[in-house]
């Protein structure tokens, strides 16, 4: 399986794909990679890995509370031991009392670039200065952005509206267009609101369904590229 992101400007440009085997994700600057069978773990091509961690079967179920947790590590093949996760995320989901509803939340942190190997995961911290106060869907030849300490990420929580009888949250751009349970948008923890109001401006991440099997990506300081690929990602392992 391959999961695209593209830069959708005056000229779509592509960015990462990623190939999945159980429930990790081998992300590549290649738009096809491994000629391997897809039953396969790719062995080459690829710059990093969205692994699940915890010890899970793949495709596990989780029960109202439990947590799936996921961590980005860099994978450029320097053979200089392990790495400290780029990205750690974690899935849960409860049922909202007003509805019972199962309410999804995305919980991460995003760190710094620890890899140094041109061509690999470092060239995808990139940002564009004019757009941080923007949701954009990314540009892979902005100026490199790195950063040591973490940013603690949270999802907003829908809110539910007694006088229609359901659940809203407000996608930015008119970008989402489908209900489905993969739909979430990350502010600062700080600032995710979750029980109450949020200044939706304030969003750092948003990810939706626009059409079968077509997703939109949207993203801003301090979430790179990569970051937002790998949370992305990691929603397709997360089973309820």
């Amino acid at each position: 399986m391959e999961r695209n992101a593209s830069f959708h400007g005056s000229e779509p440009q592509f960015i990462l794909s990623a190939r999945r085997h159980g429930d990790d994700f081998y992300v590549s600057r290649y738009e096809t990679f491994s000629s391997r069978s897809s039953e396969c773990a790719p062995l080459h091509g690829f710059i990093a890995i969205v692994r699940a961690v915890g010890g899970s079967a793949a495709g596990a179920k989780c029960k109202a509370g439990e947590r799936r947790a996921f961590e980005l590590v860099a994978a450029d093949g320097t053979g200089s031991g392990p790495r400290a996760p780029l990205a750690a995320m974690s899935h849960s989901w409860f049922k909202q009392p007003d509805c019972g509803a199962e309410i999804r939340t995305v919980d991460a942190y995003t760190a710094g670039n620890s890899s140094s190997k041109k061509g690999g995961a470092a060239d995808v911290f990139v940002w564009d200065s004019g757009r941080e106060n923007t949701l954009t869907n990314g540009h892979p030849r902005d100026k490199t952005r790195s950063e040591s300490s973490r940013t603690l990420l949270a999802s907003q929580i829908p809110r539910w509206d007694p006088v229609h009888g359901c659940l809203v949250m407000k996608f930015q751009r008119s970008r989402v267009k489908e209900s489905s349970s993969k739909n979430f948008i990350l502010f600062r923890k700080s600032e995710a609101g979750r029980g109450g109001e949020v200044d939706a401006s304030r969003a750092v991440m948003q990810f939706g369904k626009v059409s079968l099997n077509e997703y939109a990506l949207d993203f801003k300081e301090p979430v790179a590229p990569l970051h937002a690929f790998a949370i992305a990602l990691s929603a397709f392992a997360f089973s309820v």
